[in-house]
């Protein structure tokens, strides 16, 4: 599917489902972790594809191939493992009070995971509330951005909050 826009052209890869999840999957975990890691990830990943379907619409596709969405970069890293723990999941989507579960996940958290409302607006959800994570800060030398920091001015802050069209007044 191809659609131009003005100079613009938008090359839009359309998959199947289980296509989609065996592009996402090695991206986005290790393609050399245990089954079972790889199986639940598939199962993440599919059910952020079917609750997200749709949110690029005005784009003319569903989902984009960035860590916007999921990080989608076809199945060049895809290995026995990986399309095995695909195979094994087909057709499994997590739940939720009767609606597919939006499973959002990053590679690292910080130390803690946080509510969706503070993320990303309105009503919180019981599956989506903020939680410390005891396990992540072992792993930190392993995490390349685990430890960062980041200064800015007032006036800076401000800047960049007005820029993004947050209502911000300089202090």
């Amino acid at each position: 599917y191809k659609r131009m826009t003005g100079d613009n052209l938008t090359v839009t890869n359309v998959v199947g489902l289980d296509d989609h999840v065996r592009g996402i999957l090695p991206y986005e975990i290790s393609n050399t972790c245990p089954l079972e890691a790889l199986k639940a990830q598939a199962v993440c990943a599919r059910s952020y594809s079917m609750a997200n379907l749709g949110k690029h619409s005005s784009l003319g596709f569903d989902l984009c191939n960035t860590d916007d969405c999921q990080v989608y970069a076809g199945i060049n890293k895809a290995n026995d493992l990986t399309d095995q723990a695909v195979d094994e999941t087909l057709g499994i989507l997590a739940w939720y009070d009767g609606d597919v579960a939006a499973t959002y996940y990053s590679s690292c958290d910080g130390g803690a995971s946080e509510c969706k409302s503070n993320v990303w607006g309105g009503s919180d959800v019981p599956y989506l509330q903020g939680v410390t994570d005891p396990y992540e800060a072992d792993l930190a030398d392993s995490i390349s951005y685990y430890y960062w920091s980041t200064e800015y001015s007032s006036a800076e802050l401000t800047d960049i909050l007005q820029t993004k069209g947050y209502a911000a007044t300089k202090i």
